[in-house]
Order: C-alpha cells, then sequence, then structure tokens
C-alpha cells in the first residue's frame, strides 16, 4: 500500500513537472507565432487582395489580434493560450481547403492541428482532434467531388476524385495517428523518466544530507574526542584530588548538554562514597551540607561502586529530591586494575544519552581514575622517600651525637658573640635550614646565623656579628658566607666519615687479635677466663661477666673485676 502511494505521489509530481514543462513550451511557441505573424499578416494580405479574395483579410486581422492577446496576457490561463493556438491552426487549415483543396497546405495544417493538440492538450484531445481532421478532410471532399466545393481551375488538380480525398485523409490519419501514440508514449516514458529522476534526485539529496550530518558528527565528535584528550593532559598534570575533581566536573558541565554532574570518592573505609566535586545548573553547592552514599544503597552510584560496571536509570520527575528535573543517570565507576577509586555520576533532563556521549564520558572516568591512582603512587613515593630521608638523616645525625658526645669542646667562638641574644634567630635557622639575620638592639649590632646542613639535617651553626657602623650584610657577603658554610660542612662531615672508618678498622683489629688468643686456648675454662680479661679491657669496662647458663653465677661461672 505504500508502494502503491509512493508511486502514486511520484507519478503526480513528473505530471506536474509536465505540465509546467508544456506551459513553458508553449509560451515559447506563442512567441514565435507572434513573430511569424506580423509578415504573415501582411503577405496574406497582400495576396488575397491580389487574388480578389480581400475577404479573407478580416481573418487574418482576427488571428494576429488572438495571437497578440495570448502573448502580451502574462495571466492567460493554460487552456485559453492552447485552444487560441489550435483554433488559428484550424482556421488556416480551412483558409487552405477552401483556396487550393489537395493542392494546398491543409493536410499539413490538419497534421499540426493534431500535433500541436497532443502536444499541450494530453491524449483525450488527440484523439478529439484526429476525429476533427478527419471529418473535416470528409466535408471537404465530398464537397469537391460533388461540385459544391469550386477553386480555380489551375490548382483543380485531383479535387474532384473521390479516391484521392480517400488517400489524402488515410495519409492525414496514420499521420496524425503516428504523431499521437509516439507523443503518448513518449509522454509515458518521459514521466516514468522524470519520476525516476526526481527519487533520484531526492535519494541523492537525502544522501548527501545524512552525507553533510554524519561528517558534522564525526566533525562534532573529533573535536570533542581533542578536548578530552586535552582534558586529559591538564588532569595527569593536577597533583592535588580536590583540584582534580572540580576541574573534571566543570569541563563536563561546560563543555556537555547535562543538568548536574558529581564526582564522588570511595572513602578509604571503602563503604561510602563521598560528593568530592559537583557542577551544572544547580552550581557547586549543591552538596556542601552533605551527600555521601553509602555502598549498599540500591540507587545508581552506590551499585556502580560496588558492582564496578556502569549504571544507567531512567527518572520519573521528581524521583530525586535534590535533582527534580533530572530524566537520566548514568554513573560511571572510576576503575583501575580491579580498583574502584570513585564514581563519576551524570544527570540530564532529557531522557537519553547517546552512544557517543557515552563514550566520552567514559573516556573522561579514565582519564580521572589514571590520575587519581597516579596521585596515590606519587603520594606513595613521597611517603616512602621521606621516610628513607629520615632514616638516612638519622644515621649522620646518631653518628654526630656520638662523636660529639666523647669531645669536650662543641664549638668555637672568635670575638664577642651574645649568645643569649642570638637564641631565637640560631633556632629558626636550624628549623629553617636557611641563613637568617637580625639587628640586636642591645648590642647594637648584626646577627647573621648560617646553619650547617648535611642530609637535610642541621649539624650546628655559623654566627657572625657586624657593627652597626659597618652596616649589614650584602648579598654578596651572605654568598660567599653561604658557600663556605656548605664546603664547613662538607669537610667536618668528611672528618667524621673518616674518624668512623679509623674507629671501625681499629674495633676489627681488636676482634682480630681477640679472636686469635681465643682461639690458642686449650680449654673452656681458659678460653672464657681470657675472653672476659681482654673483652674488659678492649672495652674499658669496670666490670664483665659470662655466664654459660642463665642461671645465678656459682660454679661454672667467671667474674673479672
Amino acid at each position: 500500500m505504500r508502494e502503491q502511494q509512493k508511486d502514486m505521489g511520484l507519478r503526480d509530481a513528473s505530471m506536474t513537472e509536465i505540465r509546467n514543462s508544456q506551459q513553458l513550451l508553449l509560451r515559447q511557441v506563442v512567441r514565435i507565432v507572434f513573430l511569424v505573424a506580423i509578415p504573415v499578416l501582411l503577405l496574406g494580405s497582400y495576396y488575397v487582395w491580389k487574388d480578389g479574395k480581400s475577404g479573407f483579410i478580416p481573418f487574418y486581422i482576427v488571428a494576429f489580434v488572438l495571437v497578440s492577446v495570448i502573448r502580451f496576457w502574462k495571466k492567460a490561463p493554460y487552456g485559453l493560450q492552447s485552444g487560441i493556438l489550435l483554433f488559428i491552426i484550424y482556421a488556416l487549415a480551412l483558409l487552405a481547403l477552401v483556396r487550393g483543396g489537395l493542392s494546398s497546405n491543409a493536410p499539413l495544417f490538419l497534421l499540426g492541428f493534431c500535433f500541436v493538440a497532443a502536444i499541450f492538450l494530453g491524449k483525450r484531445a488527440a484523439m478529439v482532434s484526429i476525429g476533427i481532421a478527419v471529418i473535416t478532410m470528409g466535408i471537404a471532399g465530398a464537397l469537391f467531388s460533388t461540385g459544391h466545393g469550386v477553386i480555380p481551375p489551375e490548382v483543380q488538380l485531383m479535387n474532384a476524385k473521390p479516391t484521392a480525398w480517400l488517400s489524402y485523409t488515410f495519409i492525414l490519419l496514420l499521420a496524425a495517428v503516428f504523431f499521437v501514440v509516439l507523443q503518448t508514449y513518449l509522454l509515458q516514458h518521459l514521466s516514468a523518466a522524470l519520476g525516476q529522476s526526481r527519487e533520484m534526485a531526492r535519494q541523492l539529496e537525502a544522501d548527501r544530507e545524512q552525507a553533510r550530518l554524519e561528517a558534522q558528527r564525526k566533525n562534532e565528535q573529533a573535536e570533542r574526542l581533542a578536548w578530552v584528550a586535552m582534558l586529559g593532559r591538564t588532569l595527569s598534570a593536577t597533583r592535588q584530588r580536590e583540584t582534580l575533581a572540580q576541574r573534571a566536573v566543570e569541563e563536563i558541565a561546560h563543555n556537555c548538554d547535562v543538568y548536574q554532574v558529581t564526582l564522588y570518592f570511595v572513602e578509604p573505609s571503602g563503604l561510602v562514597l563521598s560528593p568530592a566535586a559537583t557542577a551544572g545548573t544547580l552550581g557547586v553547592e549543591l552538596f556542601r551540607d552533605g551527600g555521601a552514599i553509602a555502598i549498599h544503597e540500591r540507587v545508581a552510584p552506590a551499585r556502580a561502586a560496588e558492582t564496578g560496571q556502569e549504571q544507567m536509570v531512567f527518572l520519573l520527575p521528581g524521583e530525586i529530591p535534590h535533582l527534580p528535573e533530572s530524566r537520566v543517570q548514568v554513573s560511571i565507576p572510576l576503575n583501575i586494575g580491579g580498583e574502584i577509586f570513585g564514581v563519576l555520576d551524570i544527570h540530564r533532563r532529557q531522557s537519553f544519552f547517546s552512544e557517543d556521549e557515552l563514550q566520552i564520558f567514559r573516556i573522561i572516568g579514565g582519564y580521572v581514575a589514571a590520575s587519581l591512582d597516579g596521585l596515590r603512587l606519587l603520594e606513595e613515593a613521597q611517603r616512602r622517600l621521606q621516610e628513607v630521608r629520615l632514616a638516612s638523616a638519622q644515621q649522620p645525625l646518631a653518628s654526630w651525637r656520638s662523636a660529639l658526645a666523647t669531645r669536650q669542646t662543641t664549638s668555637f667562638t672568635i670575638g664577642q658573640v651574645p649568645t643569649a641574644q642570638t637564641a631565637a634567630a640560631v633556632q629558626q635557622a636550624m628549623a629553617t635550614l636557611q641563613p637568617h639575620a637580625v639587628w640586636l638592639e642591645d648590642g647594637a649590632m648584626y646577627l647573621l646565623v648560617v646553619p650547617l646542613v648535611a642530609h637535610d639535617v642541621a649539624l650546628g651553626y655559623l654566627a657572625f656579628t657586624r657593627a652597626a657602623e659597618k652596616g649589614d650584610w650584602d648579598a654578596d657577603s651572605r654568598a660567599l658566607i653561604g658557600k663556605a658554610a656548605e664546603r664547613l660542612t662538607v669537610a667536618l662531615e668528611n672528618a667524621r666519615l673518616l674518624s668512623g672508618a679509623r674507629q671501625q678498622v681499629l674495633y676489627n683489629e681488636r676482634l682480630g687479635q681477640l679472636s686469635d688468643l681465643i682461639w690458642q686456648m686449650p680449654n673452656l675454662e681458659a678460653i672464657m677466663e681470657k675472653s672476659v680479661r681482654e673483652l674488659g679491657r678492649f672495652l674499658d669496662a669496670g666490670e664483665v661477666q659470662l655466664y654459660l647458663t642463665p642461671a645465678p653465677a656459682g660454679p661454672g661461672g667467671v667474674e673479672h673485676g
């Protein structure tokens, strides 16, 4: 049924186009006839006047007037134009029959009469015109054959023979039928061709429009992917979780047609989703007073976090109180290696998300998850680096304390440095590990404290004073003092390491000697006694006791005092 309706529509459109073409052709023919009518009027009037038949002159004038009317009347009906044209041609045929019979151009005019009717008025009008032409020829033949019609002797030829009129009429009929059948056949095929052409043009236009829309969609998709790639680079360069979350939701809300977008983070307990950032029509203050979701709740973000799979929910108006205009919700888990970092929750007023939009949201969710994972790894690396630094700093600090504990002198002073007044400056310089300069009102002098830093640990400090009249230290002097402090620190650290290495060599040498002495002893009691004596002397101990059992000292124990 639909195909039939479609064919009928195409046929009607083709007929309309053919009728428009006929109207255009008729207007062109009328213009040509008008141009030809002027000399025809003059020459025809001259010849009929010359032949003594001036009564035909009004006919020429009327025909010219009719042609002029349809030529210059812009809104003349199509039927009137074609009817006047057919009337003029038929009148010319009658005039030719009257003047010359079969010797005239009447058959040609009648043939043209049928041809014009077929072209401009269709099949039915063509059949009527053939009938009129045949009847006209028959009447004219009867009149001329019976002597009722008289023409000049010089043009009579075969006008008095009925067989001649019959043969001419038959030839005219064959020619007219041939023209009408040919025109009808061509018209049908032209109509079909026009219908196919129109259908092909419509299909081509539809394909072109579809291609344009597809190209536009791909161009928009490419622009979105470029934006997503730039967003991914921005997120990967972000070093704060809060900043990352806020930037992600703001970019989505600004560049995508969404109602509200919220990014949830999974709490360390793994049981609660906390809103980290939100943006959209309702603003960034939506969850200012709460909004946490328990993992076991039957809502889309909780299910996405619990199952690790994307969730899409179609909502009724007001189903979510704080998002009353939302019609569809999609929750995308932020998943890296099976670990859920959070959920990207997006709402929209329309009741659908296209597949391209969902793909964009998934890519952004992947970027956010990767950035969060990178931040976590970075935080762990920084924490471990800090632990390593602390551990590495504790060893030289303990070594320095041990080295300084055996020395009575731990400072050297040249000149007068007011120790009581420098305590605050020294404390600040040691805490910040940076040089610190102050003006001492009581001493009327400038004070510069430079910490001695090794392995991010302040080992000590250099304190300099300068009289007021000499002024404060300039930048070059401070830079020079800083370089000197660095080299002094390196020298002291090298001296500590060298001292420690020498002490370790001495310990190893004494342990070797002790081992040699022990191996020379012949029995258990001698080994125990020799070991106690040598260890006491080696370690400069006041008393050394050696027990072979955890029981109190008695038989079998050796004591050295």
